[in-house]
């Protein structure tokens, strides 16, 4: 037995010797990063290139370089000696020499002077090397770059005898003993470099063409601007021009003229210089016109046929008054209002290009509200009223409600009528999609409020048809069949009850319909109860989501939209759960959602771990007493 207690003892250490050694050696075979590591090193094998550099010449081998009349050697004549005769190396930079070194046939190519010192040189040559970038170096004025490394001096392409003169105005080769001496030319090769910045124009009360840019491109280091200027247009003003002040210290400078040529006293242009139009006032051209509801058009103030207040030529700013002969006159305008056709009142003027209110002898005369042809038309603000006629689908009842329109303003907000129901057990109905007028749409369900979408009132936007007789303008009203949802509206919590239940017909019976369009006012009157800010709304669910939801189980909505209704069932159930959490949030915890009973707690994994430690301590102290006890009997 002793023997026995022993072995599992020694059992026992061993495996926790294995499981304390087991991390440390996963961890041994990767680094922090979770990088593999080696334990052994060792050096590699070195590699035969094969390649053999001795080579003996009583004369330089050949060079592969990126010339090869300097490669070769082939020499102009035989006064060149390699490695006797004198090179003189000349680096040219726009026509000025930077660099002179002698060398001898044979040599090495000397080092080539930087970018930036040639770029240096030049900026001293010229006062400034705006505009210019450094290229590289080359044997022709505008050749191609060459480079020093393996280059040898000499080749019958680029070696010429020196004709450089002394102080005494000799030839400097042959020299005083009679040696020749070679030259090289090397030149410094440009290139053009425009800085640009994207500047914004202001046009100054002017417009640009279609396709023209209120943005470009100009030059910050070149004399001009880069960039083709537009020409805006202006009504009652001629362009003159597109001028720059940067700043107080500096007078206005023109930068283009108005015939697109730079300006004379131009310089680089800042980047925070904003160029502007300058104008010359001139003459505007207005019009004011009637409406012709013949021809459905506006046309000329005609007066005893006789067309007046048209293309008229006023300055620019001014102000219209009967009283200068530029607007009509009350009586003018009292005999055209008894011309209207039944129905339609003029409730004043407007300009036709914006809408806005034209007042005579206050309304400035501008650009601002000028058409694309520069030039403003002014217009009476003709109303009456259209009626909205919205048809049972099925039955001779209607609804009806009148709204108030103007010649050539955009339709205001419309109301929609209310769905209706088709049969007694209200599983079937319909609902409201859109007004239309013989065809043409005024505006759909979802932009009823969004007058933008609308259309501009003409007298022949009209339906013509069985109520024409007694409505004699109005709009209709279309529908498309719909399903009933039963609408429950459950608050605070009580799930078992509910607080209204409503029939809604405004959700069509295909497609998808947003959830959010419904207006709960109009179904729950309670609802300003919970629609603050810290109150909670849980929903839509169908039946079966909403017995989850009571359950305690994940509940999926159709908060954003309901797909094809009429693939479920004939009446359709939605619940909705309001809770009134009141106005102060921090009086209330907020964190309402349900916990995932399959995620384990942190406490739980810190119990389990402690009854793992307990069970484990139990039985080493049990492994101990059995053998205290063992050696006691013995």
């Amino acid at each position: 037995m002793k023997n026995a207690m022993k072995k599992l003892l020694s059992l026992t250490l061993a495996v926790m010797l294995l499981l304390s050694v087991a991390p440390f050696q996963a961890f041994a075979a990767t680094n922090a990063y979770g990088e593999m590591v080696f334990s052994e090193e060792f050096e590699a094998p070195a590699t035969n290139n094969n390649t053999s550099t001795s080579q003996t010449a009583e004369e330089p081998q050949p060079v592969v370089g990126n010339d090869g009349g300097i490669s070769t050697f082939a020499l102009p004549s035989d006064d060149y000696v390699i490695g006797k005769t004198v090179v003189n190396i000349y680096f040219n930079v726009d026509g000025s020499v930077m660099k002179t070194v002698a060398k001898k046939v044979g040599d090495d190519f000397p080092g080539l002077p930087s970018g930036k010192d040639a770029l240096a040189f030049y900026a001293k040559v010229n006062e400034n090397s705006n505009g210019k970038a450094f290229k590289c170096w080359s044997f022709e004025e505008d050749g191609a770059a060459i480079s020093a490394s393996g280059l040898k001096v000499g080749g019958s392409d680029h070696l010429t005898e020196d004709d450089h003169l002394d102080s005494k105005g000799n030839p400097v080769s042959p020299d005083a003993k009679g040696n020749l001496v070679g030259k090289m030319e090397v030149y410094a090769v440009f290139e053009d470099v425009v800085s640009t910045t994207n500047v914004k124009l202001d046009p100054k009360g002017g417009k640009f063409a279609p396709g023209d840019s209120d943005t470009i491109a100009v030059s910050l280091n070149t004399d001009y601007p880069v960039a083709n200027f537009p020409t805006p247009t202006r009504s009652g003003y001629v362009f003159d021009g597109w001028y720059v002040k940067e700043d107080a210290s500096h007078s206005e400078r023109c930068l283009v003229d108005a015939e697109g040529n730079p300006g004379a006293d131009l310089t680089v242009l800042s980047t925070s210089a904003r160029p502007y139009a300058k104008w010359k006032k001139t003459g505007m051209t207005v019009s004011v016109k009637w409406y012709d509801f013949d021809n459905g058009d506006w046309t000329a103030f005609t007066v005893n046929g006789v067309a007046k207040y048209d293309g008229m030529a006023v300055p620019a700013d001014s102000k219209l008054s009967a009283s200068t002969g530029s607007f009509p006159t009350d009586s003018e305008i009292n005999w055209l209002k008894s011309e209207l056709p039944d129905g339609y009142t003029l409730k004043g003027w407007k300009f036709l290009e914006t809408g806005k209110e034209f007042k005579a002898g206050s309304s400035a005369i501008t650009s601002a509200n000028a058409n694309s042809s520069n030039e403003v038309v002014i217009v009476p603000k003709l109303q009456r009223s259209v009626w909205l006629i919205a048809q049972h689908p099925t039955k001779n009842t209607l609804a009806k409600q009148s709204i108030t329109v103007e010649i050539g303003s955009k339709i205001g907000e419309l109301p929609a009528p209310a769905s209706w129901a088709e049969d007694s057990d209200e599983t079937d109905g319909y609902t409201f999609t859109q007004w239309v007028a013989d065809g043409t749409t005024i505006s759909t369900r979802e932009d009823l409020k969004n007058t933008s979408k609308h259309p501009p009132y003409y007298p022949t936007l009209n339906s013509n048809d069985d109520h024409s007789s007694r409505y004699e303008y109005h709009f209709d009203a279309q529908w498309e069949v719909a399903k009933v949802v039963q609408l429950y509206f459950h608050v605070d919590g009580k799930t078992s009850t509910y607080a209204k239940k409503v029939s809604c017909y405004d959700i069509p019976a295909s497609g998808s319909f947003n959830m959010h369009s419904l207006n709960l006012y109009k179904y729950f009157p309670d609802y300003s109860k919970y629609d603050d800010g810290v109150d909670v709304a849980y929903g839509w669910y169908t039946d079966a989501q909403w017995k989850n939801y009571c359950t305690g189980k994940p509940a999926a909505t159709v908060c954003d939209e309901l797909w094809n209704v009429s693939d479920t069932k004939d009446l359709q159930e939605l619940h909705i759960m309001l809770i009134d959490k009141g106005t102060d949030s921090n009086k209330y915890n907020n964190n309402n959602k349900t916990a995932d009973r399959t995620n384990p707690k942190t406490g739980d994994i810190i119990m389990a771990a402690v009854a793992i430690l307990v069970v484990s301590g139990a039985a080493l102290t049990g492994i101990y007493y059995l053998t205290k006890k063992k050696r006691g009997t013995k």
